[in-house]
């Protein structure tokens, strides 16, 4: 609460005027026309360095505290910590220990935040720390006795929690509270926003209680057509979701949540008025805004009209979220009638952190319809916005389902079977998806970015030619695919084709077949590849002995010549002997030109994960990825997937099996070979049941950054595709939202040039109407959202604010 106010006006590298104001109390405390001015100030300037003088009427007392802060006209500014007149300035740095995912394990010991204390101005001592804490107590425990040295380095120390007997979902939260710590400092400064999260596994449905891993599988990227200027409020990620009463919303913006201006003037150089009189621009107060207008009853002939680029709505109601200085300064409800608002009381829950924001709202307060438009707006003090519309039916997909479909009413249900082959690729200007129509695997084309399909025909001339992996050379414009016939034999079907881009068209070559089985099988589970040096490779499930029992094992042949179907090396067997059953499924990709080794194989078999790579002749190299807890239910469901970028490292999601309780349940785990051995596996999802789980992974070859895509079964029956982004080896969540849908036979493109080219697809509905879906990784104008919501988003930022104490952009 400033009393006084030392201002210094410049430009062209000098002052051009200098204030002393007091505040006036009786006014309100964000109406800049409150301040008087009631002196001047004496200054001097050297370089990058100044120094100010005042005289205040009257005496400092010695809990005064300062604050400088620095602007241009551009809002570009520097913001200091409080700084006390007397007994120096503590600051507590507050470091969450907590993964990205907000999740730890129940534990007796568990590190849970690291406090970094800084003095500045005088030593000083921490006598004793309070923490306010949720769920959780410490172990050990966390106590005072320290001296922290002025200008030194911080002192540290790590905050462990004692999770041990929680259930799994269990909200904790753990932060410094500077009014119950005691200390010999004359002002306390915490930054950051201490540690929350869940312990095991989220919730089943949404809380609001500022903790945030139960929106992972909601979140959606927000990509704008040309740049915001202002990155506090420029929407980055969003989500929503609702039960049967309440309406949930979730949003992070580029720049820091709730930010406005600490002063919040806006001035330019004066121009004069020709009589030699500047003109000064009027001050404005400092606030952000956030507005949400909903058509609740998709009327564009009723309510408050808004516009959006091309779309048009009706506004029935707003909701409208006020920020400053990182807070939330007020929330409410507004409806439209007669050309007036009126705000509607009502209880909006709400929380957040320097990073995002939660909040939630009964349903029945605005409008309770089962589909609503809206746009949202998003503006700071200086009257820049940005904004993001939703409007029912424009989106290129069926109602209620996401991505586009490829094939509405098709007959089979394993139409994209199976998960760890390949049935997409894009050639620089077309997709291109290949399924089972239960009859043969035929392919569509879409020149628009996947919104539409046309269809092509058949793949194969055989007929009944299913299962089929597909391969893409894009530096030749060539695809390969493989598949096999529902009629037993011993062979494989392939077919080369010549891709024009400009045309779209595929002219293709004759069909080859290749004998890879012993014995006359149906239905074997192949996948084909190109290595570096043009050999095509093949591997298929080999059916080895008839009786007295069944056996199999993975079966692999080279091609003799370059680019060429029509002769083939010996076959070699993957797995070591014959194995029994029947779940056994392999991929091979190629190794890096240069590297030593031509291939690599990755395969599944009775529930366990092995790899080997292909070098002198032979495979060779067995090594184990995978196989406590299996079941065959791994292969069968979660068979691993494998990409190699350019810099040669191998990447592997697959599924796992673990007991919990009466019932099998699955995981899916990520592991690498960059050269030097197989990597410790991460797990990169939490539990889920077997009913879905089809593991995928998809290379980026620009950046090298790999998606993992999986399907995941909610108790509350619904399907997600649920994606992660691994960037420079850090995990995070690009996931999709839900419908009510069931979805199986996810698969992925193997390697594409671009994030927004990353693309899948999958089987949704086991019955009629079953259809083909296509998806890419989204942009928010793509998303098409469930119904009976609302969906409103507030501003967060992606790196945490240090309250006062970050420095934005620069400040000239």
């Amino acid at each position: 609460g400033a009393d006084y106010l030392l201002e210094l006006d410049g430009w062209d590298g000098s002052v051009q005027s200098s204030s002393l104001m007091r505040y006036g109390s009786s006014m309100d405390d964000r109406d800049w026309n409150s301040w008087a001015q009631i002196g001047s100030l004496s200054h001097r300037m050297s370089g990058e360095q100044m120094e100010a003088k005042a005289i205040l009427p009257g005496e400092v007392d010695e809990s005064a505290k300062f604050l400088l802060v620095s602007q241009n006209e551009l809002d570009h500014r520097s913001i200091s910590y409080e700084t006390p007149a007397r007994g120096g300035l503590l600051i507590i740095e507050q470091v969450s220990l907590v993964p990205a995912s907000g999740v730890l394990p129940s534990g007796t010991d568990v590190p849970v935040l690291q406090l970094r204390f800084t003095s500045q101005g005088e030593d000083g001592t921490v006598d004793s720390l309070a923490l306010t804490k949720t769920g959780v107590s410490f172990s050990p425990s966390i106590e005072g006795g320290f001296s922290v040295p002025a200008w030194d380095t911080p002192v540290s120390i790590e905050v462990r929690a004692d999770l041990g007997g929680m259930e799994g979902g269990s909200f904790y939260s753990v932060a410094v509270s500077p009014t119950g710590s005691e200390y010999s400092f004359g002002l306390v400064e915490v930054v950051g926003d201490g540690a929350a999260g869940y312990v095991g596994e989220p919730p089943d449905g949404i809380e609001i209680d500022g903790a945030f891993s139960d929106w992972s599988y909601l979140i959606l990227s927000d990509v704008d057509t040309t740049a915001v200027d202002n990155p506090n409020i420029d929407i980055d990620e969003i989500a929503t979701s609702y039960d049967s009463i309440s309406s949930y919303f979730y949003i992070s913006v580029e720049g820091e949540l709730c930010s406005g201006a600490y002063v919040p003037s806006l001035k330019a150089k004066p121009t004069g008025t020709g009589g030699g009189i500047p003109v000064v621009p009027q001050r404005k107060t400092g606030e952000d805004f956030l507005r949400v207008y909903i058509d609740a009853d998709k009327q564009e002939s009723t309510g408050y009209p808004l516009s959006s680029a091309s779309d048009a709505i009706g506004v029935d109601y707003m909701i409208e979220v006020i920020g400053q200085f990182g807070e939330v300064v007020s929330k409410k409800l507004f409806s439209y009638s007669s050309g007036a608002w009126t705000e509607v009381v009502v209880t909006i829950a709400l929380a957040k952190d320097s990073q995002r924001m939660e909040l939630g709202l009964a349903a029945a307060a605005i409008g309770g319809g089962d589909s609503v438009d809206f746009i949202i707006v998003t503006t700071d003090w200086m009257s820049r916005t940005d904004e993001a519309a939703y409007i029912t039916g424009s989106f290129a997909s069926t109602a209620d389902a996401r991505g586009w479909v490829v094939e509405s009413s098709t007959a089979s249900d394993t139409a994209t079977s199976v998960s760890f082959q390949r049935k997409l690729f894009y050639d620089g200007t077309n997709f291109w998806s290949f399924y089972w129509d239960d009859s043969d695997t035929v392919y569509e084309v879409s020149s628009d970015g996947g919104q539409t399909w046309t269809y092509v025909g058949a793949a194969f001339t055989s007929s009944g030619v299913n299962k089929t992996s597909v391969w893409y050379d894009d530096d030749n414009d060539l695809v390969y695919i493989i598949g096999d016939r529902t009629s037993s034999s011993q062979n494989v079907y392939m077919r080369r084709g010549v891709v024009s881009p400009s045309t779209p068209s595929i002219t293709w070559g004759s069909e080859a077949t290749c004998a890879i089985s012993t014995q006359a099988m149906a239905n074997k589970d192949t996948f084909i590849c190109k290595n570096a040096t043009g050999y095509i490779w093949i591997v298929s499930t080999n059916y080895t002995i008839t009786n007295p029992q069944s056996k199999y094992n993975l079966a692999t042949r080279q091609s003799t010549s370059a680019d060429d179907l029509s002769s083939w090396t010996t076959p070699i067997n993957l797995i070591s002997g014959n194995g029994e059953p029947t779940f056994s499924k392999a991929v091979i990709v190629p190794a890096k030109q240069g590297s030593g080794i031509d291939a690599w194989a990755v395969y599944g078999v009775a529930g366990e994960v092995h790899a080997e790579s292909y070098y002198d002749g032979d495979w060779r190299g067995d090594t184990t990825l995978y196989s406590g807890g299996a079941s065959s239910e791994n292969t069968a469901r979660a068979p691993p997937s494998a990409v190699v970028d350019a810099n040669g490292v191998v990447h592997v999601v697959y599924g796992t099996g673990d007991l919990y309780g009466p019932s099998w349940e699955g995981h899916i785990q990520y592991t690498y070979n960059a050269g030097s051995g197989w990597a410790a596996p991460i797990e990169i999802n939490a539990t889920l049941d077997y009913e879905r789980s089809c593991p995928t992974i998809s290379l980026d070859s620009t950046t090298g950054n790999v998606y993992a895509m999986w399907l995941q079964h909610q108790p509350s029956n619904k399907d997600y595709v649920i994606v992660k982004k691994n960037a420079t080896g850090t995990w995070g969540f690009v996931s999709l939202p839900d419908n009510d849908y069931p979805k199986d036979h996810l698969t992925s493109i193997y390697s594409v040039s671009g994030e927004i080219n990353i693309c899948m697809q999958w089987t949704q509905n086991s019955t009629s109407n079953i259809e083909v879906i296509f998806e890419r990784i989204p942009e928010f104008a793509d998303v098409a959202l469930p119904v009976l919501f609302i969906l409103t988003l507030f501003a967060v930022y992606r790196t945490r604010m240090n309250r006062r104490g970050r420095q934005f952009d620069d400040c000239e």
